[in-house]
């Protein structure tokens, strides 16, 4: 009985150290937590749009089947010749008034029966215009406008009904009003323009209420109708200026109200980074297949700026926007890239590449002061590895006639923008952001670069291939011993590792490869100059 207390009092101690040491948990503050994040899932757009559709559905679709029912009416009574065209038009109209006034009316005692009232009215009113339009052409390209008054009439009666739904209704109204009037190839500078106003519009809204899904619905529909309007083939190449303007326009835009939305929130979501991407993306394309050649270079240079100025201002002014930022910044590298291919080509393309990448290292790590991230940039050196591994073709080599050739100054700056990008990764403090697979691989193919360029270079130096073979072997074993030994002095297990497989890939070379190939003198004096090397090597190691 006294065993059990004396346990039962140690098992009292220990849990309360535990308590000490990790802390009590807050049931309160879980909980708010849980709240919270709840909260973020449904503010979001998706979730949204499902509560408002599960949200009585029944009157929902009651509504969409009283729009096709009123559709067809219309038609029908057309085709009868029931009315003259200009009643016609004016019941279908004034019914769409009353019906979108009183949902206006209901939304303060019914929300949700007032909204799909609303919707349906602007249905009725659109309808109403475009038949009045199709058939008797009453109103021809003004139609566009008079039903854009009625879109803005219902955006305007969902800002002072703070009704989302509404908004979002509204919007998609917009979007498909030019397919009601059609003319898209041939009045493609008015469209243009009309969807610069819409977005334009979309931001208002978006400024009052902060509804930021709407943004991302209005950039996919720039997007969309942008990219067919710049393909019309009205666009002569005098009014190529348009396109180009409206080109500067949507992405500026666009940058604008991801920047200014960011700073303003207390945090980043999904959608303004995939903004961020897409947008740069989106500009990125138009610039390819729309900016003439002899200015696409100077026009992605400066977006690259532009987007580098976004990495420096979101850093300066929030706290919020390193995932927003990194994006930029990848986006800032793909159009200087880009750029580089189609300025340079051959060995220059190369060795640019080259350059930038540990450039781009330099800047995460200087910039970020982020290890692991700036780990990962380096494998932007993938590109121009693959690319220079063709520059220690042998054939090419027994060609050149001097050492400095341009395959020589291609596997020179790559070994060099290697080995200083592992070194620039050493040199961060930060421990725990280290990834070993990838640093090392920087220090693995830099050494196999340097070995091909030693090994090509002596077989220009030394005409006779024979000789250049030993003693670039001889010259292999030396630095191989080299490291063996520094590697002991310093108690460096990596570099032991290192050392140990460059003798066993001489050796190897030897007994497999130089047996048949050397001629027998050079044979001979090869394989005695690394068997000596080797033996006093591990004598002495043996001896320490």
């Amino acid at each position: 009985m006294d065993n059990l207390e004396k346990r039962v009092k140690d098992l009292e101690k220990r849990v309360g150290h535990l308590e000490e040491n990790v802390g009590v948990v807050d049931e309160d503050s879980v909980m708010a937590t849980v709240k919270q994040k709840s909260e973020v899932l449904e503010d979001s757009w998706v979730g949204q749009l499902f509560k408002w559709l599960a949200e009585d559905w029944l009157m929902k679709l009651g509504a969409l089947l009283l729009i096709l029912s009123f559709s067809w009416f219309v038609t029908y009574a057309f085709a009868g010749n029931w009315i003259g065209p200009m009643g016609r038009i004016s019941i279908g109209m004034l019914a769409g008034v009353g019906v979108l006034f009183f949902g206006d009316f209901l939304m303060q005692k019914k929300r949700v029966a007032g909204e799909v009232l609303v919707v349906t009215g602007m249905a009725i009113l659109i309808l109403s215009i475009f038949s009045g339009n199709f058939f008797y052409d009453f109103f021809g390209f003004a139609g566009l406008g008079m039903m854009s008054l009625v879109v803005a009439l219902v955006a305007v009666i969902a800002v002072m009904r703070d009704s989302k739904s509404l908004a979002v209704s509204s919007f998609l109204a917009a979007v498909l009003l030019p397919l009601f009037i059609g003319k898209l190839d041939s009045q493609w500078l008015f469209y243009l323009a009309y969807f610069l106003a819409v977005d334009l519009a979309v931001l208002l809204v978006v400024v009052m209420k902060k509804w930021r899904a709407l943004v991302i619905l209005s950039f996919i529909m720039t997007a969309i109708y942008a990219s067919i309007l710049f393909d019309s083939r009205y666009i002569v190449e005098d009014k190529m200026f348009y396109v180009w303007l409206f080109m500067g326009f949507y992405y500026t835009f666009f940058l604008l109200s991801n920047v200014v939305s960011v700073l303003k929130k207390a945090f980043v979501r999904t959608g303004d980074v995939v903004l961020a991407g897409f947008n740069s993306l989106l500009i990125l394309a138009w610039v390819l297949e729309y900016v003439p050649e002899e200015w696409q270079v100077m026009t992605l240079s400066a977006l690259a700026l532009l987007s580098f100025f976004c990495v420096h201002f979101l850093l300066q002014n929030s706290k919020v926007a390193r995932n927003i930022s990194l994006i930029y910044g990848a986006l800032a590298f793909l159009f200087v890239g880009v750029a580089t291919g189609l300025q340079l080509d051959g060995e220059a393309m190369v060795i640019a590449f080259s350059l930038e990448s540990f450039v781009a290292v330099l800047l995460v790590a200087v910039v970020l002061k982020d290890r692991k991230l700036a780990a990962y940039t380096g494998l932007l050196h993938l590109m121009p590895v693959l690319m220079a591994f063709k520059a220690l073709d042998a054939f090419a080599w027994r060609s050149y006639e001097t050492l400095l050739n341009k395959d020589f100054f291609i596997v020179l700056v790559e070994i060099v923008s290697l080995f200083a990008t592992y070194t620039l990764l050493r040199k961060m403090d930060d421990k725990k952001g280290k990834v070993f697979f990838l640093e090392m691989a920087q220090v693995v193919v830099a050494s196999i670069f340097s070995i091909g360029l030693l090994w090509q270079s002596l077989h220009v130096l030394i005409e006779t291939d024979s000789v250049a073979r030993g003693v670039a072997l001889v010259i292999l074993t030396i630095i191989g011993v080299s490291i063996f030994f520094y590697s002991l002095s310093e108690d460096k297990r990596n570099l032991h590792i290192a050392s140990a497989m460059l003798l066993g890939a001489v050796v190897l070379r030897l007994l497999f490869v130089e047996v048949w190939e050397m001629s027998l003198v050079a044979r001979v004096v090869t394989f005695l100059a690394v068997g000596i090397l080797l033996i006093i090597t591990a004598f002495i190691s043996k001896r320490k």
